[in-house]
């Protein structure tokens, strides 16, 4: 029990870590008055759902293609894990201000998939839900996956909704280094994951047996 509690904290920390909806909830609420409060709710809502959909897709089959296709898993997790840093500390580096990226002029639907498809669901976040899943013969950790993937936008959802309170209180520069503590979270994550791709591909490269 006590493997499987640690297994979900670390999923629901990873894809809180690399969604960063932190950021995403301070974004949204720089929008103020370009958006009205029911357009926003809606907006959100609807994206919430998406992610919901693509995410829990993702845990299911996720590890099915990467096996489909023919990617060692090794390689996969190392790939995703340099791809999930680089983009991490880059984004620490660069320090954006908060804002920008959103559609000129913000309808739900448009502002709904900007939200889920560069954010939330972002193909960062697919490929760390697929390598949580596990290996297709796992089911305990795709149930783990499942399980974090859906209290983790659930508390998305609730970041999101309380974006102009917590700007409010925190302000823009508050928000954006929060943000930047969920990315460097990420970015421990990425480390530790790239060690596991690179020890399950050396006995491919060595001919010894895979570590136990």
């Amino acid at each position: 029990m006590r493997e499987v509690l640690t297994y979900w904290a670390l999923v629901l920390v990873s894809v809180l870590g690399v969604a960063n909806p932190i950021r995403l909830s301070g974004s949204l609420a720089l929008l103020g008055d370009a958006l009205a409060e029911s357009e926003r709710r809606a907006a959100i809502r609807r994206a919430c759902l998406l992610s919901l959909a693509l995410l829990l897709a993702g845990a299911w089959i996720g590890n099915h293609v990467v096996l489909y296709v023919g990617i060692k898993t090794g390689g996969f997790r190392a790939a995703c894990s340099l791809l999930v840093l680089a983009l991490c500390l880059s984004e620490v580096l660069r320090n954006r201000p908060l804002g920008g990226g959103w559609p000129e002029t913000p309808g739900v639907r448009e502002l709904a998939q900007e939200l889920s498809l560069s954010g939330l669901a972002a193909a960062p976040v697919l490929g760390t839900v697929v390598i949580y899943s596990g290996e297709t013969q796992e089911l305990w950790r795709r149930g783990v996956t499942l399980s974090a993937v859906c209290v983790a936008l659930g508390l998305s959802f609730l970041l999101l909704r309380l974006g102009p309170k917590l700007l409010e209180h925190f302000g823009e520069r508050g928000m954006r280094w929060l943000g930047h503590v969920l990315r460097l979270t990420a970015a421990g994550w990425a480390v530790d994951f790239f060690s596991i791709g690179v020890r399950d591909l050396l006995p491919l490269i060595t001919s010894t047996p895979p570590a136990q």
